[in-house]
């Protein structure tokens, strides 16, 4: 999980966690493209903030799929769906606006896993 400060990444990967899920989170842009870069072979999806500082969710997601284009990746933005669908296109499997819920954001999880035929 990718999230721009100020977000509670922490609450999402609490609730992950309690569903089974091994979660990573990153700071920043740039943090994430270097966490992915070390696990990406064992990573199966990545929940991608497209506003965080030191690199931005538009400049982080070209990096991450440079490292593995397969992966699905979850947008969160307080942009819109259509916006978000505009900026990143076909590179995002799901989108999930902000603010969530810790159910919201376990529920895309799992459906876009299911969507990418990653169950785990």
């Amino acid at each position: 999980v990718a999230a721009a400060p100020g977000a509670t990444p922490a609450a999402g990967k609490l609730a992950l966690e309690r569903l089974g899920y091994k979660v990573l989170l990153a700071v920043d842009g740039k943090d994430a493209v270097e966490q992915f870069l070390a696990h990406h072979s064992h990573i199966s999806l990545v929940v991608l903030d497209m506003s965080m500082p030191a690199m931005s969710g538009e400049d982080t997601l070209p990096e991450l799929k440079r490292i593995n284009a397969t992966v699905p990746v979850l947008a969160s933005s307080g942009y819109t769906e259509s916006e978000a669908q505009g900026r990143f296109g076909d590179q995002i499997q799901g989108f999930l606006a902000k603010p969530y819920t810790s159910t919201m954001l376990s529920s895309m999880v799992a459906s876009t896993l299911r969507a990418a035929g990653r169950q785990r």
